[in-house]
């Protein structure tokens, strides 16, 4: 009986490294996401730089490559298309559809848990007021907050008149948005002065508050109108 009690911490030993163990072990095995990311749109004369700092988790799930896509809007496509990560330049294979197109991002051998990559690329365009594709990775992301921030640097003088995500219209320069998850596509116009309130998203937020003030002003002159009627009704009644 005396032997017996020499294996017990052994047994709480082993029962506390398997308690452990497991939620490592669960999370090599789990599905690859997409962490976080930070997309930079610079503007410029010859059209539009982007810059995707992207991280991934349990890449190990991906058997080696991750796939990306970007929409083609009439015959743009991205150009000069580049992908690293860690300073080494990682191939990518493209294939053009219809209406998109698809890349796929070879891994570095061994790549595990979390990666970190960089994508750069250009779209040739006007200076002023574009819509700009994105590449984005094929890979669902389980965030519930803001994971993915995009800059837009705006040229000297120049301000956002309109845009996607929506920017700071009385600011130039650097600006920044937040979303949950990865956006297929950015957009803006740019002038040389400040908006002002009268901006597309003003309009639509003043025409959807005047809508809903006029119903419930409706709702109030209807009930009004209807205690009248049953008021009258007592009166007359009596």
């Amino acid at each position: 009986m005396r032997r017996a009690w020499i294996f017990i911490p052994v047994i709480a030993f082993l029962i506390s490294v398997s308690l452990h163990a497991g939620p490592v072990v669960a999370q090599e095995q789990g599905a690859a996401t997409l962490g976080e990311a930070n997309i930079r749109v610079t503007p410029g004369q010859d059209g539009v730089d982007v810059v995707e700092r992207i991280t991934l988790t349990n890449v190990q799930a991906l058997g080696g490559e991750v796939e990306h896509v970007a929409s083609r809007p009439g015959e743009s496509r991205p150009r000069d298309v580049r992908v690293t990560s860690g300073g080494r330049e990682l191939r990518v294979d493209r294939t053009d559809g219809e209406s998109m197109e698809r890349l796929v991002v070879s891994l570095p051998d061994g790549a595990s848990g979390d990666f970190d990559y960089q994508v750069t690329y250009s779209y040739p365009g006007s200076e002023s007021s574009m819509r700009v594709p994105m590449i984005v990775p094929a890979l669902p992301t389980d965030a519930v907050e803001a994971n993915v921030s995009m800059e837009l640097v705006t040229p000297e003088g120049e301000y956002v008149q309109s845009s996607f995500p929506l920017f700071d219209s009385a600011r130039n320069g650097t600006m920044s948005a937040n979303m949950v998850g990865f956006p297929s596509y950015a957009s803006f116009t740019l002038g040389s002065s400040p908006a002002g309130i009268f901006t597309r998203p003003n309009l639509y937020t003043g025409l959807a508050l005047a809508l809903i003030g006029g119903c419930c002003i409706a709702l109030m002159l209807y009930e009004r109108k209807a205690r009248t009627k049953q008021g009258t009704r007592e009166v007359a009644d009596v």
